[in-house]
């Protein structure tokens, strides 16, 4: 398998192993030994392994199939809602021709993988309960796999704790995570790790040293704020001097403006010199408070990347938001020119020469971002060939989970640091650190602070 190369030092150990050993094979994952039948060659008459039947291991699992759920959100309904206008091509054709490619090379762990397609609404709770029913009890996957996201993800509950089936996909929330009784793993960060590996990056380099205020939402005070934030600063032994919570319902821009201005009196009463603000609060409160005229150093703390692409969307002066530090991502170029990236791309193109797959940023206004949804399949896809290729002929959720704890580190499409260990399953480990620079590009974005790196510790 071409790509394989890239997964880490523990699962090459374990084919070397494998490879070298006697004629018995671990054939189970569990310690136990099994020596495989010989038969003689008609022309030689020398010795060879019969094929060992593999057992129908699990829901989801027979002897030569492996049954999957992929979904990703409904964009039609969400286009007639009016929510998104976005055209990412034929994204089920996009999932099988990923999934004809591991299959031709051999499947995973000599199975074939066959996908089951499922689309719902990620507005509403009940399109993703719906969904869940569906590949839970109608189809009987083994594991759900794709995108998932937006507000109705609690229904992700459904499938992780309701019907305890395997999900590879989405971002972790720690109330969510804590109750899963299946394995969920992702490749993306969750929300907790992200935070508490930015906030630590901004200790590092100082950025806590002065007299901090925080500023949030009262949408996210309870949760993320108070579950992650402060505790993570606790930890850090970092002392907050004020704590501001902006009240105003979603779209009062007039009375969030009104507050924010007594906020940023506060902060210069308090003599407050560094403002963190959390997640939703930087739309709206980054430059509100800007204007009110505080002028100490702002640094976000954000589980995406919302500095990146400011100035795609908001009308404001880009000059507002400069100065302002953020997580940066994996260059758009840099992650195109992945060697990883390149393959998942030749392997789409080659299937499908009549389709030219480019970076999604310099797709045509209503053309489709193939590479979107074919960056994704392709990462999530690998990650459950790199992972069942270690799990051996015993497929279950429980033994998959333990053979990814040692797969060690691995490249995935657009993502070169990744792992997978106990008490985290989101792989992805890179992370920069940027400063917004309205000259950057044509509408303002980050300049690089700290390289792109792993900030995961082996």
């Amino acid at each position: 398998m071409r790509w394989r190369l890239i997964v880490g030092v523990v699962t090459v150990l374990a084919l070397v192993v494998a490879s070298c050993g006697d004629d018995t094979t671990d054939v189970g994952g569990n310690g136990t030994s099994t020596t495989a039948p010989t038969t003689m060659t008609a022309d030689t008459g020398s010795t060879s392994a019969a094929p060992v039947e593999l057992p129908a291991s699990f829901t989801g699992v027979t002897s030569d199939t492996i049954t999957i759920g992929v979904v990703w959100s409904d964009l039609d309904e969400l286009r007639e809602m009016g929510l998104v206008d976005i055209n990412y091509g034929d994204i089920p054709l996009v999932w099988q021709t990923v999934i004809d490619d591991i299959n031709a090379n051999g499947g995973i762990g000599g199975r074939q993988l066959e996908m089951v397609f499922d689309r719902y609404n990620p507005v509403l709770a009940i399109s993703v309960e719906e969904m869940c029913i569906r590949l839970t009890e109608d189809e009987e996957v083994f594991a759900v796999v794709g995108s998932l996201a937006g507000p109705a993800l609690e229904g992700i509950l459904c499938i992780l704790e309701t019907q305890e089936t395997m999900v590879l996909g989405g971002v972790h929330r720690p109330e969510l995570l804590e109750r899963a009784r299946a394995p969920w793993i992702t490749t993306e960060w969750s929300q907790d790790r992200r935070y508490s590996a930015l906030l630590e990056i901004y200790q590092e380099e100082g950025y806590l040293e002065g007299k901090l205020g925080l500023l949030d939402d009262h949408r996210e005070h309870n949760g993320l704020t108070e579950d992650i934030v402060l505790p993570t600063l606790d930890r850090l032994g970092v002392d907050l001097a004020v704590e501001l919570t902006s009240t105003a319902t979603g779209g009062d821009e007039l009375a969030l403006e009104s507050q924010i201005g007594l906020y940023a009196e506060r902060l210069k009463d308090e003599e407050v010199d560094t403002l963190l603000i959390v997640q939703s609060a930087i739309a709206l409160g980054l430059p509100l408070m800007r204007e009110a005229g505080f002028e100490g150093e702002i640094l976000t703390v954000d589980s995406g990347s919302f500095l990146a692409g400011i100035g795609g969307f908001d009308e404001r002066d880009p000059e507002i938001y400069a100065g302002a530090y953020g997580p940066t991502p994996f260059t758009s170029d840099d992650a195109w020119a992945m060697e990883s990236t390149q393959e998942c791309v030749s392997i789409f193109e080659t299937a499908h020469p009549e389709i030219d797959v480019i970076p999604s940023a310099d797709v045509p206004s209503g053309d489709p971002q193939w590479a979107t949804p074919l960056l994704a399949a392709c990462r999530l896809l690998w990650l459950f060939d790199i992972v069942g290729e270690a799990v051996g002929p015993d497929l279950t959720p429980a033994n998959f989970e333990e053979a990814a704890f040692q797969v060690g580190t691995f490249v995935l499409p657009g993502q070169p640091f990744n792992s997978i260990a106990p008490g985290k399953l989101d792989a992805n480990d890179g992370m920069g650190l940027g400063i917004f620079d309205p000259d950057v590009g044509t509408d303002g974005g980050l300049a690089e602070v700290l390289p792109y790196v792993s900030v995961t510790e082996d």
